[in-house]
């Protein structure tokens, strides 16, 4: 019966320099995929803090303008000649204002599911780098 000899080594290499070499390896693609992952948590969060100010920024415009329209009513009120006058421009007032509150229910949901979808965008695609690369070293 022939035996197999040990692989050889080069001069100098030991099990614990393959061991050694190994763990080094590891860590580095440990600091790797964990840099990957900061990186993408980093544009996750530039997107909510985008998403964020453009909200804030639309709520601050909307009130500045509902404020405004609110200072007309008042003037238009006090120029009225009659409570039947009065009652007009407080009805068109209502009427614009109901629309303008619904609009701007529609604008800032859409630009809450933009931030959203701004958000999950990097983790997602950080998430399916993890899992395709997954996928390969099963193969």
């Amino acid at each position: 019966m022939v035996q197999k000899s040990p692989r050889s080594r080069p001069a100098g290499e030991s099990a614990s320099t393959d061991h050694a070499n190994s763990q080094s390896a590891s860590a580095e693609a440990l600091i790797d995929a964990n840099q990957q992952n900061i990186e993408a948590l980093m544009e996750a969060n530039d997107a909510m803090v985008t998403g964020l100010t453009k909200l804030g920024e639309e709520m601050v415009t909307f009130g500045n303008a509902r404020v405004n329209a609110q200072m007309n009513r008042s003037v238009s009120l006090l120029k009225c000649g009659d409570a039947q006058e009065a009652f007009q421009v407080n009805s068109e007032f209502f009427q614009e204002a109901t629309k303008q509150y619904l609009d701007e229910a529609n604008n800032l949901l859409t630009l809450m599911a933009k931030m959203t979808t701004d958000f999950w965008r990097p983790l997602e695609t950080r998430t399916n780098e993890v899992l395709h690369d997954q996928g390969d070293d099963e193969r």
